[in-house]
């Protein structure tokens, strides 16, 4: 969740609050993956983070109006009219009331309501990342997963943008190259006919085929058209592929005229692998699944891909503010790793080797705390995790391999 500005109501009379009830407690708030600036700062009110609306909405790119007299504030954004009165146990949007599980009031000169209203109000997707005290807004309506890492959050590729898993008929919605109009896509996968036959996987792009871009090795099933970079003209094409060695996903994009990989740079094929999610960030990051640990809305990740230019280039992901935190399993990732119980940790023995170990998958892992990690510098997919299970038992978790 994300939040920002300020609301200033001259000649009103403030709500007093106790400082027993009221207290800053560090709290930030980002609006599509950007920090809001306040200068009066969300507050813990009797339980409830409490969050000042102008600075919040107007980071989204609404429109905010206060009314003196009435003591009420308008938002307006892309079809939404919302208004805010202060005291009152409900708003209301679109002309209906929506109930308030708090009033909104007056903090320091600034009306503020409750995280929670801030979706209520214009279907914004809010998650709270506790481990960062953080409060991410997504103004797609689609909620972040928080993660321990970054001060942001992320999102599947699924939940990010528009994917398709079936055939895909020139769907005139997207601006792929960024020429201000819309392009035709079209994308059938592969898939077995019923005489047991393959058919021919295709792309096409205003009536062009572009199947020659398609690696001819794998088998695509998926498409999705993203928006990696918010801040370019470009949209992103992804294509999924199952390949002998998992999935994987090639990243393109058309230029008005051809379509072209993104090579991303750690991988002969120009592929990012990934076990059964890829995450992206809102600003330049792509995520994958493999590298690292999903726990909760926490990702210990060691390492990312950056789009940089035409390139995808992968860089370390460090997760040294992960040490000494304790995590519990609700992400179903079912990833295998190579496990082997220790009590003495010597950093960079495991990683990028077979050794006598076990295999445990990270579904069987029900909690854990992380006591440190290593990771190879040259080749992040060489990492290692020490951890302490629930029951006090002290192991090291590194990528599977045969």
């Amino acid at each position: 969740m994300k939040l920002k500005r300020i609301i200033m109501a001259a000649g009103m009379i403030a709500v007093l609050t106790s400082a027993s009830a009221l207290a800053d407690n560090g709290i930030k708030v980002f609006v599509d993956n950007k920090e809001v600036t306040f200068d009066q700062s969300p507050s813990l009110v009797n339980g409830r983070t409490m969050v000042p609306v102008r600075a919040v909405f107007e980071k989204a790119g609404a429109s905010v109006e206060w009314n003196d007299e009435t003591r009420t504030a308008t938002l307006s954004k892309d079809g939404y009219e919302v208004s805010i009165s202060i005291d009152q146990p409900y708003l209301v949007k679109n002309g209906k009331p929506v109930a308030l599980d708090v009033p909104a009031s007056l903090i320091s000169d600034r009306l503020a309501i409750p995280v929670r209203a801030i979706s209520e109000a214009m279907d914004f997707g809010v998650t709270w990342n506790g481990t960062r005290n953080s409060v991410l807004i997504s103004t797609t309506g689609k909620a972040y997963r928080a993660n321990s890492q970054w001060k942001t959050g992320f999102m599947t590729v699924q939940d990010a943008g528009f994917y398709v898993s079936a055939d895909l008929n020139d769907i005139p919605y997207f601006d792929l190259d960024g020429n201000g109009e819309t392009d035709t896509l079209a994308f059938v996968p592969l898939r077995t006919l019923e005489d047991g036959t393959k058919n021919v996987p295709a792309l096409w792009i205003g009536g062009t085929s572009f199947n020659s871009a398609l690696d001819a090795s794998k088998e695509p099933y998926a498409v999705a058209v993203e928006d990696v970079i918010s801040g370019d003209s470009y949209k992103e094409i992804f294509v999924f592929y199952n390949s002998e060695d998992g999935k994987c996903a090639g990243v393109y994009r058309y230029n008005g005229v051809d379509v072209f990989q993104m090579k991303a740079n750690n991988s002969d094929d120009g592929m990012i692998y990934f076990n059964e999610n890829l995450f992206l960030d809102g600003e330049e990051n792509i995520i994958s699944d493999v590298d690292g640990l999903c726990f909760l809305d926490n990702m210990i990740c060691t390492g990312v891909y950056s789009l940089e230019g035409s390139d995808i280039c992968r860089y370390l992901w460090k997760p040294e503010i992960s040490v000494g935190r304790n995590y519990l399993r609700e992400y179903n990732d079912n990833h295998p790793y190579s496990f082997k119980e220790v009590t003495l940790y010597k950093k960079g023995e495991y990683a990028g080797s077979v050794q006598d170990n076990e295999l445990i998958y990270s579904n069987d892992i029900p909690g854990f705390k992380l006591l440190d990690y290593y990771v190879d510098e040259k080749d992040p997919s060489n990492f290692e995790f020490f951890i302490e299970l629930p029951g006090g038992t002290t192991a090291v978790l590194w990528p599977y391999t045969v």
